[in-house]
């Protein structure tokens, strides 16, 4: 993975030009300091599923059993077109696993065990698969790009979840640091009996789940097992009905809103993982679920790796992406409550196990009313609450139709698979004033952007004064389609791991307020006059903080975001010049390179300097813009290299060049007004930097998520005025 880099400019100006060298030692005088709010790390003291889960993308899959080695082109398919984030194979899958890691492609994976932990083998003399004695098939955890193992499916007692849980300690033995787990089934003759000795006794990361039932019955089954698994504290996925069995009669009646529903609604109830079963099964032979009449609904044949791939494929397809835009933030929260609003039709019943909606639900302060629009059809509307690890809520809402909703030999409710308007109203009385009445911000299913939401006040009964604390709005969701959204104030969208954020520093005082997507740092570092900037100065992935120090000349790096003294310490440049940091060479480590403002110059400069001495010269050296410009660095077309670029603040143009060399701009837009200061940022996590900019005059934050003169993406309240803008990955 390249990691992005950072970057932020500065309009500071100086005194006279000197050439690189070296100066006398200074030593740094940070200002005492503490933390005005603490820190709260994404994975830190998370047991191990919770933190696989939050440091990786969303697990999405689909279980391709005893099928051998796949050809190129369908590895290239699985983890192409169909979203595929792992591979997850059957009991004998540790001997398939090199044939979905060709050419030497260490693709993550899951592979089965057999209740005992080992794998198996087909026998033809027996028609059955056998052990082979060995736990975890020969496996570990050297072997590249495994993730982990399912021990055993779907115990039917406490004395074969007994079994399982051996297995998972002779797996235990051998990969300690693997995600196990077993996957259990609500429809067993104890469901209570089995879950309650898997919730005490059994050393599982992570709950496998498995319903294939399209009616409310899913519901039921989904909230037993999210109870059990929070209980507990570990994350939960499930498995996905693309089966053709007894199910359904052995009848392909799945549609497109049947699928997209069933895998939307492990969303609201606070699933991090799916898999898709079946993707591709073997015979009957080598299979005992799938026959000439079974398999899955995503190809028209069984064991053969050249099957037609029937129109589903594409729904899934489609689904898959759609999760994998969402699970850049589902996978970061936490599910704190789930409600169910059932549709207004006879053939509706609430859910067992479920509770019905009301204002305050989910320990929310402004909802108070969910409902289909007016005019609308019968519709189911599940309603799941969530907190990121600083305790910010979003919720999520979904449009329940789809056709089976009622079951699959029962007529489909009035407008089954047709979109439908959700009415959401809201009362922001006594929020604070850091709460936009005017709109909240919910993320994109199809592109994985964060988009508004307008809310409009709520037009009063004749006689009655408006009160613009009461708003609504009426999103527009296809069938089985989820919303997932937040009050928009200071705290960003949380998008995963991997996004930057931004940040400001007090100049007068050497504050810094980093705010990340999921809460705010804030420490002391540096003296008042410090030009302050981020970068990743010991390879780790992480942004820290950096300064030049004008009075002495030097350069002070830190390699976390907290209070203290300079890890990294070595003199820079010349009075006027101005730092710049980034990766400017793709070796995945920050270096601070300058401009120089009387000459318009830029210099490249590949390596940090150290025990308090001078750089050298530049490697290289050139001219880029006009006087007066202000310097930038991003990497602007995603290579993994950060270049230059400029904002002329007479125009509000920004010039930006995606290589170290003299010439006219790559790009050219207008973005911002005349004392705006400008930042650079991967604010969605694509591996691409694109504008931000910090209006002093609102002490607000506008993001483009694009290179164009548009108007911002996004923005939000943060800082103060005279305040100088920072960002990075923190």
């Amino acid at each position: 993975m390249i990691k992005r880099r950072i970057r932020t400019t500065f309009t500071m100006t100086l005194a006279v030009v000197v050439m690189l060298g070296a100066a006398p030692a200074a030593a740094e005088d940070p200002s005492e300091g503490q933390w005005p709010i603490e820190a709260q790390s994404s994975i830190a003291g998370l047991q191990s599923g919770h933190a696989w889960v939050r440091s990786n993308p969303m697990l999405i899959t689909g279980l391709s059993a005893s099928m051998g080695s796949p050809p190129q082109s369908v590895v290239s398919d699985f983890f192409g077109p169909f979203g595929a984030t792992a591979t997850m194979l059957w009991q004998d899958g540790s001997a398939e696993v090199p044939g979905w890691q060709q050419g030497g492609n260490a693709s993550p994976f899951i592979t089965w065990l057999r209740s005992d932990g080992t794998s198996a083998a087909w026998d033809p003399f027996v028609s059955a698969f056998e052990s082979t004695g060995v736990v975890v098939g020969g496996l570990g955890p050297e072997h590249p790009g495994r993730i982990g193992y399912q021990i055993g499916d779907e115990p039917i007692s406490v004395s074969a979840l007994e079994q399982i849980e051996a297995g998972i300690v002779a797996v235990r033995a051998i990969d300690p640091d693997a995600i196990v787990y077993a996957n259990l089934s609500p429809y067993v003759s104890d469901p209570e009996a089995v879950l309650d000795y898997w919730e005490s006794s059994v050393d599982a990361d992570v709950l496998m789940m498995t319903d294939y039932f399209f009616n409310e019955i899913h519901y039921t089954a989904l909230e037993m097992m999210r109870t059990r698994a929070l209980a507990k504290g570990v994350p939960y996925w499930q498995y996905l009905n693309a089966y053709v069995g007894a199910e359904s009669g052995f009848a392909r009646v799945h549609t497109a809103s049947d699928l997209r529903w069933q895998a939307m609604v492990g969303l609201v109830y606070g699933y991090t993982g799916f898999s898709w079963f079946l993707y591709q099964a073997a015979n009957g032979d080598k299979h005992p679920t799938a026959t000439q009449y079974g398999g899955s609904v995503l190809f028209d044949e069984v064991g053969t790796w050249t099957a037609d791939k029937t129109s589903l494929w594409n729904t899934v397809s489609d689904i898959n992406a759609e999760l994998a835009n969402l699970g850049r933030t589902m996978t970061q929260l936490s599910s704190t409550d789930v409600r169910h609003i059932t549709a207004d039709d006879p053939s509706s019943q609430q859910p067992p196990l479920t509770s019905p909606w009301s204002p305050g639900a989910g320990g929310d302060p402004y909802l108070t009313a969910i409902g289909p629009a007016a005019g609308e059809p019968p519709m189911d509307i599940p309603v799941g609450f969530f907190v990121d690890p600083s305790g910010e809520s979003y919720i999520m809402v979904q449009n329940g139709r789809h056709t089976h909703s009622v079951g699959t030999v029962e007529p489909p409710l009035p407008g089954a698979d047709s979109a439908g308007r959700i009415r959401l109203e809201f009362d922001f009385t006594g929020a604070p004033p850091t709460v936009d009445r005017n709109r909240v911000e919910y993320l994109d299913p199809v592109d994985g952007k964060v988009r508004i939401l307008s809310l409009v006040e709520i037009v009063p009964a004749e006689g009655v004064e408006p009160d613009p604390e009461l708003r609504y709005a009426e999103p527009l969701l296809d069938p089985g389609e989820p919303l997932l959204f937040k009050y928009t104030n200071t705290i960003p969208f949380r998008l995963g791991p991997h996004v930057d954020g931004v940040g400001v520093v007090v100049p007068d005082t050497g504050m810094w307020h980093l705010r990340t997507h999921n809460d705010v740092v804030s420490f002391f570092y540096g003296n008042p006059g410090d030009v302050p900037f981020m970068g990743d100065w010991d390879c780790d992935g992480v942004d820290t903080p950096g300064l030049y120090r004008t009075s002495d000349g030097f350069v002070y790096l830190r390699n976390s975001n907290t209070q203290g003294i300079a890890d990294i310490r070595f003199f820079f440049g010349n009075p006027g010049d101005v730092p710049l940091a980034g990766d400017f060479n793709g070796d995945g480590c920050d270096t601070v390179s300058l401009y120089r403002p009387g000459e318009g110059k830029f210099y490249v400069i590949n390596e940090l300097g150290a025990n308090e001495g001078g750089l050298g010269p530049a490697e290289f050296a050139f001219f880029f813009g006009n006087l007066g410009d202000v310097p930038l660095a991003g990497d602007f077309d995603g290579d993994g290299i950060d270049t230059f670029g400029l904002h002329r603040t007479s125009t509000g143009l920004i010039y930006l060049r995606n290589s170290h060399t003299p010439g006219s701009a790559d790009l050219q837009y207008v973005f911002g007004d005349s004392g705006d200061r400008i930042v650079t940022g991967d604010w969605e996590g694509d591996g691409s930097d694109t504008m931000g900019l910090l209006r002093s005059s609102e002490a607000r934050f506008y993001l483009k998520f694009e290179h164009d003169s548009g108007p911002a993406d996004i923005d939000f309240l943060f800082g103060d005025q005279g305040w100088i803008p920072i960002a990075g990955d923190f």
